[in-house]
């Protein structure tokens, strides 16, 4: 083996290495960068939890009132029908196949 061909494998060896070096480095850093920023949105998620919190409360309560009126309506529905005196129907007798 000659010395040109040993710093050739050498070579070959250290250009296969440093791209996958690299590439390693940058993920482990794009991951370090992610959770960094979670860790910072951690921080300001007080803030927006309550804020979401609030939102859903009122639309909820918003949700109850239509509910109470629905069911508002709906009984004094049925307290002027049953102040009708509404005609009774007979049932037809059902004919079943034997």
């Amino acid at each position: 083996m000659e010395v040109a061909d040993v710093l050739l494998f050498l070579l070959a060896i250290a250009g296969g290495a440093l791209p996958v070096g690299a590439f390693a480095a940058w993920r482990y850093h794009v991951n370090k960068v992610r959770e960094l920023q979670r860790q910072l949105d951690v921080a300001d998620a007080p803030e927006a939890r309550a804020a979401d919190l609030e939102r859903i409360v009122e639309s909820l309560a918003q949700q109850v009132d239509q509910l109470a009126s629905g069911q508002e309506f709906l009984t004094r529905l049925i307290a002027k029908r049953e102040q009708q005196e509404l005609p009774r129907v007979e049932a037809p007798k059902a004919i079943t196949p034997h």
